[in-house]
């Protein structure tokens, strides 16, 4: 037998060094730490949360502090989970329709955490981008402003000079269907693509700001013509709110989410729908303590030998924000 395999799982072996940390390991920021049951001490989870700084345009990371009450993480997104789990369900271009979790989070392959939400795979369906209700299937990209940008400009810069558009504002012909061959002088052309970028400006404006992409991000002028607008960059999704525990959801799969996350009150998408220590207890406990799952402090936390693992570790690096909606 590998003797390196062979770790004592007993709590009380942590506990000999992590109930009083201090005294242990002066000068290391380590809570005290004497057990998982009601009555002993385990401190408040503190998962790690996203600040995002607007100047520089990057989200950094850190563990929330359980003096600061529920803990909240900066996403740039505009999004309510309550609104989308109403019972009565939700009005859809499908018609009405009832979400579930199931619906947009999708387990990953080790069950241990969900695969990231995607616009056109989850969103879609009913947050249609279609931008011209005389072309109702035409739509714009969910990626860059600039693709978006340029797909409208391109868009009313054809349907002008194509003609045949049914829209009052345009020109008698732009509104004309033409027959084959037929083209526009100079002159109308030349109005023709003053009417299209005037058209294409005010759609821009809407798209962005009105419309689509406001509905669910931080939307900004950038003060450039070319592109006038700009997406606040997206949290991205971690699978390590907790980087010094050890959970799955796999193993936990005879729970339900709503027995967890408080996802059907959350009313925005800062809130931390993670459970507390307090939900954990209902199930988990110290062996001996009557629990219906027996727990050691090696049921969440991996063991860890050699002075170079005994300093209290930093979150790991923040995995790169989205730029842009993908």
């Amino acid at each position: 037998m590998n003797r390196a395999t062979l770790v004592d799982s007993r709590s009380a072996a942590c506990e000999a060094c992590h109930a009083q940390p201090a005294r242990r390991f002066p000068g290391l920021p380590m809570q005290a730490i004497d057990g998982f049951s009601a009555t002993r001490g385990h401190p408040a989870f503190k998962p790690l949360v996203a600040r995002f700084d607007a100047a520089a345009g990057q989200f950094s990371w850190s563990e929330a502090s359980p003096r600061d009450g529920e803990p909240h993480s900066d996403t740039n997104l505009r999004f309510s989970h309550a609104h989308h789990l109403a019972a009565a369900g939700l009005r859809t271009p499908q018609g009405s329709k009832v979400l579930g979790c199931s619906d947009c989070h999708e387990p990953d392959e080790n069950g241990v955490s969900f695969k990231p939400v995607q616009m056109e795979r989850h969103c879609a369906s009913c947050h249609r981008l279609d931008f011209d209700p005389a072309d109702p299937q035409r739509t714009v990209p969910h990626g860059q402003p600039a693709q978006v940008t340029g797909v409208l400009r391109d868009f009313y810069a054809h349907a002008a000079l194509a003609g045949g558009l049914d829209k009052a504002s345009a020109p008698a012909f732009v509104q004309l269907r033409r027959r084959p061959g037929e083209t526009l002088s100079p002159q109308q052309a030349r109005r023709a693509m003053a009417w299209a970028d005037h058209e294409s400006s005010v759609v821009i404006e809407e798209v962005f700001e009105r419309r689509l992409c406001s509905t669910c991000h931080v939307v900004r002028r950038t003060g450039d013509a070319a592109v006038p607008f700009a997406i606040a960059p997206v949290a991205p999704q971690r699978p390590d709110l907790l980087p010094h525990a050890r959970f799955s959801h796999a193993a936990h799969r005879g729970e339900t989410c709503a027995s967890c996350h408080a996802a059907a009150t959350s009313q925005h998408s800062e809130d931390v729908l993670l459970p507390g220590l307090k939900r954990c207890g209902d199930c988990h406990g110290d062996r001996g303590s009557g629990a219906k799952v027996q727990s050691t402090c090696l049921t969440c936390h991996g063991f860890h030998a050699g002075s170079q693992n005994m300093a209290a570790t930093s979150p790991p690096a923040a995995p790169r924000a989205t730029e842009s909606p993908q």
